[in-house]
C-alpha cells in the first residue's frame, strides 16, 4: 500500500486581512489569527467604513511586498 503525501497549500498573503461589519462601525481582522490587527498597541475596532477600507488596502498591498513574510 502507498502512502499518499497531501499538500496543505499557504492562504496567499493578500488575503490574509479582512473587515467586520458590527452595525455601523468596522474592525479590521488578520484572518491567520482571528484577532484584531493591532497598530501603535490599539486594536483596530469601531472603525469608521472608510477609514477600514483604506487600512485594509493599505495592509495588502503591505503584504504583497512581502513585509509581513518571516
Amino acid at each position: 500500500m502507498l502512502n499518499t503525501i497531501t499538500a496543505r497549500y499557504a492562504l496567499p498573503a493578500s488575503g490574509r486581512y479582512a473587515i467586520r461589519e458590527v452595525e455601523d462601525k468596522r474592525a479590521v481582522l488578520d484572518v491567520w489569527t482571528g484577532e484584531p490587527v493591532i497598530i501603535g498597541l490599539i486594536p483596530q475596532t469601531d472603525l469608521d467604513p472608510n477609514g477600514a477600507d483604506e487600512l485594509l488596502s493599505y495592509l495588502k498591498r503591505r503584504a504583497l511586498r512581502g513585509w509581513d513574510m518571516v
